[in-house]
């Protein structure tokens, strides 16, 4: 299988396990302010390293990159221990699953842009790009602005 694919798929099913977690898990349940505010911080933490990578190359800095892959994949926890009292047991398997496969993703990209083939991360950053400017633009001004506390706010 070529990183391309790789990359691709691996890609694809975090893009997936994040339209699902945005688009019905928190639409379902409403965001409070904090979280509004840091889910585009954690897609900014995101793009960094695929942006790094897609215009620097991979062997540019590799210990800068993995630097960044790590910092991403970090602060993309920062939520999780007030997540606890919020969210059900789907939504939570779901972050889990995104933090398993967010540094494969990000190990991935490494891979692809390895062999030189940068079209494709160049393509992601920019579409997460717009995916940060939806987080903003959408959960803070938009329908999703409005604070709503529907579904469970302890677990069972």
């Amino acid at each position: 299988m070529t990183p391309a694919l790789k990359f691709g798929i691996c890609l694809g099913i975090h893009a997936l396990l994040l339209a699902y977690d945005d688009g019905v898990l928190h639409r379902r349940r409403g965001l409070p302010r904090w979280e509004r505010i840091g889910h585009p911080i954690d897609a900014v933490f995101f793009a960094i390293p695929i942006g790094f990578v897609a215009w620097k190359g991979a062997m540019a800095s590799p210990s800068v990159y993995f630097l960044l892959a790590l910092l991403s994949s970090v602060v993309v926890l920062k939520d999780e221990w007030v997540h606890v009292h919020r969210i059900d047991g789907l939504e939570a398997t779901v972050h889990a699953a995104l933090f398993l496969i967010h540094p494969v993703t990000l190990y991935l990209a490494w891979e692809l842009a390895k062999t030189g083939q940068t079209t494709g991360l160049v393509w992601t950053w920019v579409v997460l790009l717009g995916c940060i400017m939806f987080q903003i633009i959408y959960w803070n001004f938009g329908e999703g602005s409005h604070e709503r506390h529907r579904g469970p706010k302890t677990r069972q």
